[in-house]
């Protein structure tokens, strides 16, 4: 389970396709004001696992916050790549 502190939200463990649509629900209410998104503890990722953070990024510049990811592990650069994602968002 993500924890979060007042401008970090911390994601834990896989982000894949069997587990994004269950964090989903429970992270797009709570990006407001984050200013970073921390993968230290996250285990393992796929695509999907790409997407969901650039989603968690969209939710929280909607909201007037530009939260840039933190400690990403290197397949998510390599993926990010791939699908033009980057850790600030962009």
């Amino acid at each position: 389970m993500p924890a979060s502190s007042p401008n970090t939200l911390a994601l834990t463990g896989v982000l894949d396709v069997s587990s994004v649509a269950a964090l989903w629900p429970t992270l797009r209410d709570r990006v407001t004001g984050i200013a970073q998104i921390d993968l230290t503890a996250v285990t393992e990722l796929d695509s999907s696992g790409v997407a969901l953070v650039r989603c968690l990024q969209a939710a929280a510049q909607a909201t007037g916050a530009r939260p840039r990811v933190v400690n990403a592990p290197p397949r998510f650069a390599q993926i990010g790549l791939a699908h033009r994602v980057d850790a600030d968002g962009n």
